[in-house]
């Protein structure tokens, strides 16, 4: 079966947690079908080696305007390119950008569409000027994607929160699958330990991953902080950090390679993942697989997803957030206790994801020719 994978959000300029799921996806699928993966062009190097890369000319934007922009000049150039790609099947993440092409292609090959929506933008009213821009953009484009979840084949919801929230939208219950996103199971149990970091944060460098939160509660506490990632944050992060003579306690590492990400996880003394909103929460799955501490604030999914394990602090409560690391320092959390609530936590591997989701739009494809 040939297979399409729709992803033209920023890629080259930082990973989320969604496109890391498509990954394992295509990898997963790769093995007996035929993958196709629409990018832009500057994130070519970054596509599954297993699949067939279409790309176009793209560049990453520095401003609000500029993301406005260029989001809908690779609407134009993604649906162009899809048209001239027969597959049976096509996966796309929830964004408008992704969503229309993936349409179009519909429209011309009669495909299914299956979207992943591992959470539901909220409007949020905080920051500066171009903060709030960038926000209100998000927030109505995932709105008037709407229009097309309800269309499409299959709507795979990233938690059960996620599900009731699109059931209330009016989209069909059995039309959905839920399906928590896929971990990399085997590159971090087969990750040497690298001992260099008390603390290790693995995340999207922006502000709503909770890292000023991070710096200003661990900042006097003599712990040694590994930030990784990317992110349109980073430059006024490590700016943040160095303003306030933190830099030799914070490194602020950027993009890894995998076994070295997972390295420094597993050398760690805990993960912080203070994140104020998550589809997920792949780091966490990745710190339960390395068997690591977790402090983070609590999401309403999380113990649905992670149980008990987790040190959990609520939303943005920074004062909790430093009693949990100050119980790190005085050896005060146990982690035999916490290992063993580990045990009942179930992850999901790409081959296995892969295989839930080619089941369920191969159901909705033969639906579709029995209509």
């Amino acid at each position: 079966m040939n297979i399409l994978i729709m992803n033209n959000g920023y890629l080259a300029h930082s990973v989320s947690g969604g496109t890391n799921h498509l990954f394992g996806l295509a990898e997963g699928f790769a093995v007996e079908h035929q993958v196709s993966f629409v990018a832009p062009s500057l994130a070519a190097d970054l596509l599954p080696e297993q699949t067939k890369h279409i790309c176009y000319p793209s560049f990453i934007p520095r401003s609000v305007v500029e993301t406005i922009l260029v989001y809908l000049t690779r609407i134009v150039k993604a649906s162009r390119r899809v048209r001239r790609e027969p597959a049976e099947m096509v996966l796309t993440l929830s964004l408008l950008f992704d969503v229309i092409p993936a349409f179009v292609h519909r429209t011309v090959f009669k495909s299914s569409v299956g979207i992943f929506v591992f959470h539901l933008i909220p409007l949020r009213r905080g920051g500066s000027f171009s903060q709030k821009l960038q926000f209100f953009s998000s927030y109505v484009a995932q709105r008037m994607a709407f229009f097309f979840y309800r269309r499409a084949d299959v709507i795979f919801p990233g938690n059960s929160q996620v599900k009731q929230q699109l059931i209330e939208l009016g989209i069909s219950e059995e039309r959905m699958e839920m399906q928590y996103p896929a971990v990399n199971i085997d590159g971090v149990r087969q990750a040497a330990s690298i001992p260099r970091y008390d603390v290790i944060f693995i995340g999207r460098m922006v502000a709503r991953k909770g890292i000023y939160d991070l710096v200003d509660t661990v900042r006097d506490l003599g712990l040694r902080v590994g930030l990784i990632g990317e992110g349109e944050e980073r430059l006024p992060l490590q700016a943040y950090i160095a303003e306030r003579g933190l830099s030799s306690q914070f490194d602020v590492l950027g993009h890894l390679s995998i076994p070295e990400a997972y390295g420094l996880l597993k050398g760690s003394r805990c993960l912080a993942f203070p994140s104020y909103e998550e589809g997920y929460g792949i780091a966490i799955a990745e710190a339960i697989l390395a068997g690591k501490p977790v402090i983070t604030y609590e999401l309403p999914h999380y113990r649905e997803a992670f149980g008990d394990g987790p040190v959990y602090v609520p939303v943005g409560d920074k004062e909790k957030l430093r009693t949990a690391f100050q119980d790190l320092v005085a050896g005060r959390i146990n982690e035999c206790k916490i290992k063993g609530a580990y045990k009942s936590v179930i992850i999901l591997d790409s081959a296995a994801a892969a295989k839930q989701v080619f089941i369920k739009m191969t159901d909705e494809i033969h639906r579709k020719g029995r209509e």
